[in-house]
């Protein structure tokens, strides 16, 4: 919680844990896929709740009732637009909000309390992944998202005044089986 009384909104966007972590697909089996994504998500979304409001944007039924369950509010995602789309929607009518991703295994409430402390003096802020995403945006006012490769650069360029995190918690997101080795290592 904030000074003032108002919640930041963490904004987590979870697509499906049946079709998450494709990229992983050739390396790992789906019923694994699926554990790793459930996990990393409860964890994420534990470390959220205890800096703020969560609020879990997803178009999978699976997903909602999670989300539910792990005492977060849930938000159907646009039909359309995706992960663009679906962080729009979670940040409408928020005061200070932050989008983080469920493919975070390092984050904890520490990270997500010192982003709250950003937020409440005022700073918007970035989090870069290795390479070159974005896994954590925080703001008091709208952007427009830009998701995909390299979108780091896209949204420092819509956020210049943003403070930008560069701590390992954000780094390293789980796309791909190279990031699984280097969360091992």
């Amino acid at each position: 919680m904030v000074a003032d009384g108002t919640a930041t909104r963490f904004v987590v966007p979870i697509r499906s844990f049946a079709t998450g972590f494709e990229r992983l697909r050739p390396s790992i089996s789906d019923s694994d896929r699926r554990s790793i994504a459930r996990e990393l998500a409860r964890r994420v979304i534990a470390a959220a709740q205890s800096a703020g409001d969560v609020l879990v944007v997803s178009d999978s039924r699976e997903v909602a009732e999670f989300a539910a369950g792990a005492g977060a509010e849930a938000l159907a995602e646009p039909a359309s637009g995706g992960l663009n789309a679906a962080a729009s929607a979670g940040i409408a009518a928020a005061g200070k909000w932050a989008v983080i991703h469920a493919d975070l295994p390092l984050v904890t409430a520490r990270d997500l309390h010192e982003v709250v402390d950003i937020l409440d003096g005022g700073v918007s802020l970035l989090a870069p992944t290795h390479d070159g995403g974005t896994s954590l945006i925080g703001s008091h006012r709208p952007i427009d998202f830009a998701y995909g490769p390299g979108s780091f650069r896209r949204h420092l360029a819509r956020l210049p005044e943003s403070k930008v995190l560069i701590r390992r918690a954000f780094l390293l997101d789980v796309d791909t089986a190279d990031d699984v080795r280097r969360l091992l290592a």
